[in-house]
């Protein structure tokens, strides 16, 4: 387990990007904003796919508190969401490792 460094004057919402970057990085992936609006923040990461799968669009939402919620899209409709950070990570790393496989 890393450790990741934080400053002191950092919000809830940017520790959360943070972390979240942080594993999408290990990942190998990257997320690009893609909506934002009056306490929060949409990005769109796009999860590679392989002869078994599609790519498959991963949107994840982070509100100004810190809090996080995310969801797949497959086949043009919503198939799988998550509503908090640890269950984001397992969604993230779950989907990542279906396709490597």
């Amino acid at each position: 387990m890393s450790i990741i460094y934080l400053p002191r004057s950092m919000s809830q919402s940017m520790i959360t990007k943070r972390i979240i970057g942080k594993r999408l990085h290990q990942l190998g992936l990257t997320a690009e904003k893609v909506d934002g609006g009056w306490g929060f923040d949409e990005y769109l990461v796009m999860l590679p796919g392989n002869e078994k799968y599609s790519s498959t669009a991963l949107y994840i939402r982070i509100n100004e508190d810190g809090t996080v919620s995310s969801y797949s899209v497959m086949y043009g409709r919503p198939v799988c969401q998550a509503n908090s950070l640890w269950s984001v990570f397992c969604f993230i790393t779950m989907i990542a490792k279906a396709i490597q496989q």
